[in-house]
């Protein structure tokens, strides 16, 4: 168990599995945009650990970027988004590759792929790290995934509670 900003969180996945997932969907990711110079976006802040490591395993040379569409204010979507880094133009005529820490209802997800359509990329795919089965509610199929979770707020690795607990190695799951 380990305390973060009040808060009592214990290990779902450990950071040695998370980073066998990593390789294994870099060498998907790489089989498969091998030659194709496809732009990868990382969504800010949460996926910049999964994001790093991520690119860092492909075995071809990439573009690279961020965009940040934010929704969450403490354990739960807002349901209004703020957009203060947006897709770049240069997407157009692009293969696109958007890499997200975590995936659960699917809104954040459904403003991205709308935007990204209305600047006429070639090809757009999603990378998550998590994702959450049972409240994805979405019409954008997700391509690469390292690892369903149940429907319960998760730190670590790249994901925060109120700004913290994102370092951690582990993803951890809020206790009971």
């Amino acid at each position: 168990m380990m305390e973060v900003n009040g808060k009592q969180f214990k290990e779902l996945i450990p950071g040695d599995e998370v980073q066998e997932k990593i390789n294994f969907l870099a060498k998907s990711i790489s089989e498969e945009y091998k030659g194709l110079d496809p732009l990868i976006l990382g969504v800010l802040n949460g996926s910049y650990l999964f994001f790093a490591e991520l690119t860092k395993a492909l075995d071809f040379e990439a573009q690279i970027g961020f965009i940040r569409y934010q929704s969450y204010a403490g354990t739960s979507s807002t349901g209004e988004f703020k957009i203060t880094l947006p897709l770049p133009e240069e997407i157009r005529g692009r293969h696109v590759i958007i890499v997200e820490d975590i995936i659960d209802t699917g809104a954040t997800l459904k403003k991205i792929m709308e935007d990204a359509a209305s600047l006429q990329p070639a090809s757009v795919e999603i990378a998550t790290m998590l994702i959450k089965p049972k409240v994805f509610r979405n019409k954008y199929p997700v391509k690469f995934i390292g690892f369903e979770i149940p429907d319960k707020f998760v730190i670590g690795y790249g994901l925060d509670y109120d700004g913290r607990g994102r370092n951690l190695g582990d993803i951890m799951v809020l206790a009971d």
